[in-house]
């Protein structure tokens, strides 16, 4: 997909063919975002038991918001599991 991204840049390049490298750094962000978002969907928290097995991983980081006053103004909070466990 990050390759198709990289190739669609090309059409606004001035010379698109002095430009593929366009399509490798597109493939390449690719890879890294795939990761990023693999690594972040799998992991819930810091620690999580599981049939009496512990596993220690880096917890996933999700932003919310947060009502704060009476004229309807929010604010962000960032929260993150520190145990998760399934009995």
């Amino acid at each position: 997909m990050g390759g198709l991204a990289g190739a669609a840049f090309l059409v606004l390049a001035d010379k698109p063919g002095d430009h593929l490298d366009y399509i490798g750094y597109g493939a390449a962000g690719g890879v890294l975002a795939g990761a990023a978002y693999g690594s972040i969907k799998t992991t819930r928290a810091l620690a999580e038991v599981d049939n009496g097995k512990v596993k220690l991983a880096v917890p996933t980081i999700v932003p919310g918001f947060v009502p704060v006053g009476t004229k309807g103004e929010r604010e962000v909070v960032l929260t993150a599991e520190v145990l998760r466990g399934r009995f």
